[in-house]
C-alpha cells in the first residue's frame, strides 16, 4: 500500500527529479501549478524504486467523484492480442482510502473489477495496489534492476465512468532512469506523462529505464528508436551489440519501410512515433499500438544477415498496423471492449492483409531482394495447400474464433483451423492480383486500403466486410462477390496459378522424393517419442494412435523422438511397422501401414517470356524492374 507519507514523498521525489531533469530550474510549486492548470481528474503515481524484485506500486488518484458506488476495473486482455489474459491475477494489495486518508471499503465483485464506496465530501479517492511484473514475452508488463515496461492494459486499472477523462501518469524511477513512449510528456514534470483519455493510455506503452536512443526524422516526422538490452546490469553497457547493430543504418532501413508504407496510404497518421526495442536472449514477437509498438528480438538480430531481415519484416509488419488496425478499425473491435471478448469477422484483413504487406513493403522499399520476395510468395501457396485446415475453416471463422482457437490451439488445431494471419495474406495477395488483372494493372489492394483508411479514420465509424468488399469491387471495377463467397466465407481451394499469372508468375511443385510416414509428428519425451499431433485420416489416426502416446520401439527396437520419422523413411511405402508405447502408463502394441506423402514445395517464379502487361503489372507491384 503508498499511503498517505509516502505519496507526499513521491510528489515530492517526483518535483525534485524534474528540477534536475529540466536542467535544475527551480521546481514548480503545487500551488502554483494548480493555479496555471486545474489538476486533472485521473492520475496515476508509479513507483518503480522496487523494480529489482519485479514489484510495481500504483496509485490510481480520482478526483471530483460523486458520493456512491464506483466501478474500477483493469483489462483482460490488451489490444493488439486476441486473447483473455486475465491480468488482474498478477495485482495484490488493493486498498482504497479518501484524499485526507481515511480507508474506504472496497471490495471485488468480479475477477477484474472492484468497487468503491465514497463517501460524501471526498475530494480524492486514492487507489493503492501492487502489480507483479513477469511477462516479458507477452508483452504486458516486466520489471528488473534495469527497466519497467509497462502496457497500460495490464498496470493501470480505470473508472468506466471516467474513461475519457484527461489523466497524467507520474513515474517515480530509480537514478538515471528515463522514459520512452509514444505518450507526449508533462510540460512541468520531465518524469510525468500525460494522455488525452483512457483509450490512449491503453495504446500507449512505456518503457523506463536504461536503453540507447536512436532519433530520426522522416520528412519532417520525428521518430526514436529506443532498445533494451535485456539481462545487462544496470550502468554496464551490452559486451556486444552485433555487427548489424549501426544506428545510422537502422535509422534508414526503418525510414525507408514508413516510406514505402505512407505512399500505399498517402499520409502519416501521427506526429511522432516510437518503436520500442527489447533485445534478449529467445525475444521475438511484436505488438502495434496508436503511435508506437514493442517488438522482441534475439542478439542474433544484429549478428546474422538472415536474422535481420526477419527483424526487418516484424518491423514492417507493426508498423503497417498504424494504419490498418490502429486507424482502420473492423466492427466488432471499435470501441474496445476491455472487459470480454471482442468479436469480428475481420482480422483476416486486419492481421492477415498486414502479414501480405510486410513483405510487399520490404521489396519495394529495396530491403529485400525479388528472390526473397518471390520465394516469401511461394511459403504462402505452400502453406495454404500442405494446411488440412484449409478445408475445414474459413477465413471469417478464423478471425472470429481468434479468442477460443488461434490463442488456444489444441493438438488437432492443423487438421481443423487455419490462422488468419496466412489465410489473410493469402487471399490479399489473390485479391490484389484479381484487382490488377481486371483493371489492367490501373489499380491494385493498395487502392483498396487507401480508400477505406481516408473512409473511416479513427474518429468514425468502422468498417464491415460489406464496406471492403465494396471498395474491392470499385477498385477492380468488376463484381468479385464470388471471391469473396468461395475463398473469405467458405474454404474452395484457391486458383494461385491464374491469380499470378497477371504478374507473369507461375506456380510450380519442387522435385523432391515422397517419404514414408504415418502421418503423424513426434517429440522427445520420457525417453521415447512422444505423439504430438496426428494428420487426420491418416495410417496413425486410423491405427487409433492418440496425442500423447509415447512410441518407445519401433520394429522391437528402441526409438526416440528426434529419429522416429527418419527411421520411418528409411522404410519402404506399404510397409508395416510395430509400434510399442505407452498410454497412461500401460503398454501397448500396434501395426501400422506406413503411407506415402509427397515431398516438396509449392514456389513461385517468373515466366521466361512475360506480356507488357505482365511485366509491367509485376513491376508496379513490386517496385522493381523486372529483370532477365
Amino acid at each position: 500500500m503508498l499511503g498517505t507519507s509516502v505519496l507526499a514523498i513521491a510528489i515530492t521525489f517526483m518535483m525534485l527529479a524534474s528540477c534536475a531533469a529540466l536542467g535544475g530550474s527551480a521546481p514548480e510549486s503545487p500551488a502554483a501549478r494548480q493555479h496555471r492548470e486545474p489538476p486533472r481528474r485521473v492520475e496515476y503515481v508509479v513507483g518503480l524504486t522496487d523494480a529489482r524484485t519485479q514489484t510495481i506500486s500504483v496509485s490510481l488518484i480520482l478526483r471530483a467523484v460523486p458520493p456512491g458506488e464506483l466501478e474500477l476495473c483493469l483489462p483482460v486482455w490488451r489490444p493488439g492480442r486476441y486473447q483473455i489474459l486475465d491480468m488482474a491475477g498478477t495485482v495484490s494489495g488493493v486498498f482504497a482510502r479518501s484524499g485526507d486518508g481515511e480507508p474506504r471499503d472496497i471490495r471485488k465483485v468480479e475477477k477484474a473489477t472492484w468497487m468503491v464506496s465514497v463517501a460524501p465530501g471526498d475530494d480524492e479517492i486514492i487507489v493503492d495496489y501492487r502489480v507483479y511484473a513477469n511477462s516479458i514475452g507477452d508483452r504486458t508488463r516486466h520489471a528488473d534492476d534495469s527497466h519497467a515496461f509497462l502496457s497500460p492494459a495490464s498496470v493501470f486499472m480505470y473508472a468506466p465512468s471516467m474513461r475519457q477523462e484527461p489523466l497524467v501518469v507520474r513515474l517515480i524511477m530509480p537514478e538515471g532512469w528515463r522514459i520512452a513512449t509514444g505518450l507526449e510528456r508533462d510540460p512541468g514534470d520531465a518524469s510525468a506523462i500525460v494522455a488525452r483519455d483512457y483509450d490512449i493510455l491503453v495504446d500507449s506503452p512505456i518503457e523506463a529505464g536504461f536503453h540507447d536512443l536512436i532519433d530520426f526524422d522522416v520528412d519532417g516526422t520525428p521518430h526514436q528508436i529506443a532498445v533494451w538490452w535485456g539481462g545487462v546490469a544496470p550502468g554496464d553497457k551490452p559486451s556486444r551489440r552485433g555487427k548489424l547493430f549501426d544506428e545510422k543504418k537502422l535509422s534508414e532501413d526503418f525510414t525507408k519501410i514508413i516510406r514505402a508504407q505512407r505512399d500505399i496510404f498517402g499520409s502519416l497518421p501521427y506526429t511522432r512515433y516510437v518503436f520500442l526495442v527489447h533485445c534478449y536472449q529467445g525475444g521475438g514477437g511484436g505488438t502495434e499500438h496508436l503511435n508506437s509498438t514493442i517488438v522482441g528480438c534475439s542478439p542474433a538480430a544484429f549478428e546474422e544477415e538472415s536474422r535481420y531481415r526477419s527483424f526487418l519484416t516484424l518491423i514492417s509488419h507493426e508498423m503497417f498496423h498504424t494504419w490498418n488496425v490502429k486507424q482502420l478499425r473492423p466492427a466488432g473491435i471499435k470501441p474496445y471492449d476491455y472487459q470480454r471478448e471482442n468479436y469480428t469477422e475481420l482480422l483476416w484483413v486486419a492481421e492477415g492483409a498486414t502479414t501480405y504487406y510486410e513483405n510487399v513493403a520490404l521489396v519495394r522499399a529495396g530491403l529485400i531482394t525479388l528472390d526473397h520476395f518471390l520465394g516469401d510468395i511461394g511459403g504462402l501457396v505452400d502453406g495454404d495447400r500442405k494446411r488440412i485446415g484449409s478445408s475445414v475453416q474459413s477465413a471469417e471463422e478464423s478471425s472470429f474464433d481468434a479468442w477460443i482457437k488461434f490463442n488456444r490451439p489444441s493438438p488437432d488445431h492443423a487438421n481443423t483451423t487455419v490462422s488468419f494471419y496466412d489465410k489473410g495474406a493469402q487471399l490479399s495477395l489473390v485479391l490484389d492480383m484479381l484487382i490488377r488483372n481486371a483493371s489492367s494493372g490501373e489499380r491494385s489492394l493498395d487502392n483498396v486500403m487507401r480508400e477505406l483508411f481516408e473512409k473511416f479514420p479513427l474518429s468514425g465509424p468502422a468498417f464491415t466486410s460489406r464496406d471492403f468488399r465494396e471498395a474491392a469491387n470499385r477498385a477492380a471495377g468488376v463484381d468479385l462477390s464470388w471471391f469473396f463467397d468461395r475463398h473469405v466465407a467458405r474454404t474452395d481451394p484457391v486458383d494461385y496459378e491464374s491469380a499470378l499469372r497477371a504478374a507473369g508468375l507461375e506456380v510450380s511443385l519442387s522435385e523432391v522424393p515422397a517419404r514414408r510416414t504415418i502421418g503423424a509428428a513426434f517429440e522427445d519425451a520420457d525417453g521415447g517419442a512422444r505423439v504430438s499431433s496426428i494428420e487426420s485420416g491418416s495410417a496413425a489416426a486410423k491405427a487409433g494412435l492418440l496425442v500423447g502416446d509415447i512410441i518407445v520401439a519401433l520394429n522391437d527396437r528402441r526409438v526416440r523422438g528426434g529419429e522416429a520419422a527418419s527411421r520411418m523413411n528409411e522404410l519402404v511405402a506399404g510397409a508395416t511397422v510395430e509400434l510399442t508405447y505407452f498410454r497412461m502408463n500401460v503398454l501397448r502394441r500396434v501395426s501400422v501401414a506406413l503411407q506415402e506423402a509427397k515431398g516438396g514445395s509449392w514456389r513461385v517464379r517468373r515466366v521466361g517470356e512475360p506480356s507488357p502487361e505482365q511485366r509491367r503489372i509485376f513491376e508496379s507491384w513490386t517496385g522493381q524492374a523486372w529483370k532477365e
